[in-house]
């Protein structure tokens, strides 16, 4: 693996583990507050993160197709929150 790509790795590793360990104690509750109807909850900003990540580094740089729906990403789920993982269900 090339030296960037391995620097890369690391450091997206590195922001999603300080993410989801800042994320811990929450429960679905206080992930899924909002402190308004303009505003996203924090589940939906780490489920827009995963997105994002998987859309650039998969399909901008690695070709491979996301098949990610960015707007769908924005809208709460009504499932239980697994921002235990770097692909949270929000």
């Amino acid at each position: 693996m090339d030296a960037g790509v391995r620097a890369l790795t690391a450091y997206l590793d590195e922001t999603w583990d300080a993410l989801l360990k800042a994320v811990e104690g929450a429960d679905d509750r206080l992930l899924h507050w909002t402190p308004g109807p303009d505003f996203n909850s924090i589940a939906i900003l780490l489920r827009h993160l995963a997105g994002s990540e998987r859309w650039w580094i998969g399909e901008a740089i690695g070709g491979v197709p996301s098949h990610r729906v960015r707007d769908k990403e924005f809208r709460p789920s009504g499932r239980k929150c697994s921002a235990r993982s770097r692909t949270p269900g929000a």
